[in-house]
């Protein structure tokens, strides 16, 4: 097997040298706009191009305008097939792969539960029963779950790609996904086939225990953190020598000196004042929790009466905010009108959109995106969020953080009462948030009131949790810190190298 591999891997170096492409690229798979600005704005791509790698992307061929325009010239950007649309049986399995694991994970139980209160019919509901049955048995035995994506890659077999990556001719191919994202699933088969060596890079926090068990497996995987590593061997049926620790590409500009940081001019490009303490509302994503500009106006009013004296606050949009449907309008504007609104009715409001770009539907954002987010965060007194990776970030920076962990009421204004995809305290159940209140590095609001009473007593006393910050920053924060981006981008290169020559 391993020099039928080998082989096939010869060939296509001696294609590409025939002069079809620069001659042995490495491939980057990006499926949207995170893993673009995780694998081509942050330090990783100038890294391979400054040790002489010639690199080829491969995006969505909407976004493909998107890509080309935060790339380097002598990137090339080549557009992705349309994988085949999956037959019944082929979403039955991938449904079941959503909630198989190694090992036992709260967040796979969530992930049940909001499935089975979004079933349309009991018949629906029939079938997940069944199916998360069947996942639980096969989770008994690794031959039973590698099962299931072998199943699934002899009914999908990417066959759609083959031809992309024979013309390409990459001496490596990089995923951000253990095939659960975008087209990753069709590239792994695809390389199979071929014999191209696979690198993984993880393209999130929560990725190794709320995404399900591999659609394929890649060669070697970058791990964020320790911990990651450890999820992706007992959950996710990786073997410890395939995995590395290089820490966290994007949280490199949160380690950096900033000589252009100045929290005054920030705060006035805003239209906020300097001298008032700055509570920063980072949005969860609309597609799961609609309730954001209920939580924003409760915080203005606070503000407002007195509650929160001598603060302001800054709504800080979630690029999904910026989702579009295929006649490309805007899925979210009227939540996004509700935080404009807010801002115009309060004058110590302001609202911080990042800058996406055209009409992406990926939400492909601007160069500078990461390093104004750095700046906002950095201006901020008390970060407000909704169990994301933000209370990592808020505890690089040693802000305190509030977590908001309650529905819509009654006291919801009309702008504000729609159908969210699952209950916001589920998320205090999943295995990575679970981390994070653990800690002690942050506080949870159940009700309006305790939000408004955590963020009170932030405000007077910044040094109250410290200690369960530095955990958090400590356990999730990762190696490498201000050059993790240059560390993956050298491990790339060093396992697109020969195998006899990986360990010299």
């Amino acid at each position: 097997m391993a020099s039928d591999r080998a082989g096939a891997a010869k060939r296509l170096t001696e294609t590409a040298m025939a002069g079809r492409l620069q001659p042995s690229p490495i491939a980057i798979a990006v499926h949207q706009g995170f893993s673009v600005r995780y694998m081509l704005q942050t330090d990783i791509l100038p890294r391979l191009l400054s040790r002489g790698e010639a690199v080829v992307i491969i995006a969505p061929a909407h976004e493909c305008d998107y890509v080309r325009a935060v790339v380097p010239a002598n990137v090339s950007v080549v557009a992705a097939p349309a994988p085949p649309p999956p037959g019944r049986f082929q979403r039955y399995l991938r449904t079941m792969r959503h909630v198989l694991h190694a090992e036992h994970v709260s967040t796979a139980e969530e992930i049940y539960g909001r499935l089975l209160r979004a079933a349309p019919t009991g018949r629906n509901r029939l079938m997940l029963r069944a199916l998360y049955r069947l996942a639980r048995t096969l989770a008994l035995a690794r031959p039973l779950r590698q099962a299931v994506p072998r199943v699934e890659a002899a009914l999908e077999d990417g066959a759609a790609f083959r031809d992309l990556l024979q013309t390409i001719a990459p001496k490596l191919v990089v995923v951000t996904s253990t095939g659960t994202f975008g087209y990753d699933a069709q590239i792994l088969r695809a390389t199979r086939a071929l014999g191209l060596p696979v690198t993984t890079v993880i393209l999130s926090w929560d990725n190794t225990s709320s995404t399900g068990y591999p659609a394929g497996f890649g060669d070697h995987v970058v791990a964020w953190t320790e911990t990651m590593k450890q999820e992706l061997v007992r959950f996710l049926d990786y073997r410890p020598e395939q995995v590395v620790v290089r820490g966290v590409a994007h949280f490199d500009a949160y380690h950096r000196p900033d000589a252009g940081y100045d929290r005054a001019a920030l705060l006035q490009k805003l239209g906020l004042d300097p001298g008032r303490r700055t509570i920063v509302l980072a949005t969860k994503s609309p597609n799961s929790y609609l309730c954001n500009p209920f939580v924003a106006e409760r915080l203005a009013v606070a503000i407002a009466d007195g509650t929160l004296p001598d603060a302001q606050l800054v709504i800080r949009v979630h690029p999904i905010h910026y989702r579009r449907d295929r006649q490309g309008a805007l899925t979210y504007a009227p939540v996004l009108d509700a935080y404009r609104r807010i801002a115009r009715g309060h004058p110590h409001v302001a609202v911080s959109e990042p800058l996406v770009a055209g009409e992406s539907r990926g939400h492909v954002m601007a160069d500078d995106e990461m390093l104004a987010l750095s700046r906002l965060m950095r201006a901020a007194d008390v970060l407000v969020n909704m169990f994301s990776t933000m209370n990592i970030e808020g505890a690089l920076l040693d802000k305190p953080l509030v977590n908001v962990c309650f529905e819509l009421s009654d006291e919801a204004p009309a702008w504000a009462r729609h159908k969210e995809r699952y209950d916001i305290r589920s998320d205090a159940a999943e295995h990575h948030n679970m981390r994070i209140i653990d800690s002690g590095g942050t506080r949870i609001a159940y009700s309006p009131q305790e939000l408004i009473e955590h963020v009170g007593a932030y405000l007077a006393d910044p040094s109250l949790d410290a200690d369960g910050r530095r955990a958090i920053a400590g356990r999730e924060g990762g190696p490498f810190q201000g050059c993790a981006g240059r560390a993956i981008a050298d491990y790339i290169i060093h396992s697109a190298l020969p195998a006899e020559r990986r360990f010299v």
